[in-house]
């Protein structure tokens, strides 16, 4: 025996306007769930896709080097001849005698998007300050050489500002333009990138 089912008559009314020819409720309630279930297959098989593609991403870039990156933050150090300093945190450069801060992000140059990529994490973009600098660091697109941009802490709060949010995080893109082939700071393109990049010395 069949499952008896109570509806509203503004439902019923509803199923009755989707009816077509000798279509009964029944029809109509089996075509919306079909409708329905391959919708759900499709998005399914989208999910997927676009989970492998962001595996394969993954995987083309290259793998971090936490011992490379710590000697590279160590050496921005050194080359801004600020006074004695000591890398506390993972990013952090402090300066003993002028109190000063610099945060050193490492990004690697991207072959696929010919570009660099940085997230600045909410604990340290949420409380800047005077003594903060922001140094973004590269690898160059030799993939061998690298670079820095330092900014001072008023133009480190103005890139904040630019920059979109994702999971707390502020997102800085650098790419060249192709209207003047040169290199921007997507979310602040007025910075003039090409006057202030500074090549890393031994």
């Amino acid at each position: 025996m069949s499952p008896i089912v109570r509806i509203s008559d503004d439902i019923y009314k509803r199923l009755e306007s989707h009816a077509v020819g000798f279509d009964t409720p029944s029809n109509v309630i089996e075509k919306l769930i079909e409708y329905y279930e391959s919708r759900n297959e499709k998005t399914q098989n989208i999910g997927k896709i676009l989970e492998k593609d962001r595996k394969l991403d993954n995987s083309s870039r290259k793998a971090r080097n936490p011992e490379k990156e710590k000697e590279l933050k160590l050496r921005v150090g050194k080359n801004l001849n600020w006074g004695d300093f000591k890398l506390i945190s993972k990013s952090l450069l402090m300066f003993n005698t002028s109190g000063k801060k610099v945060l050193c992000k490492f990004s690697s140059y991207s072959q696929e998007g010919k570009n660099w990529f940085w997230g600045i994490p909410y604990k340290y973009w949420s409380n800047w300050d005077d003594n903060s600098y922001l140094v973004l660091l590269m690898e160059n697109e030799d993939q061998v050489s690298n670079s820095f941009i330092l900014l001072y802490p008023k133009e480190a709060s103005i890139l904040f500002e630019n920059c979109s949010e994702s999971g707390g995080d502020k997102k800085i893109s650098l790419k060249s333009f192709k209207s003047d082939g040169l290199l921007h700071i997507q979310e602040w393109k007025e910075y003039d990138v090409e006057k202030n990049i500074q090549k890393m010395y031994m």
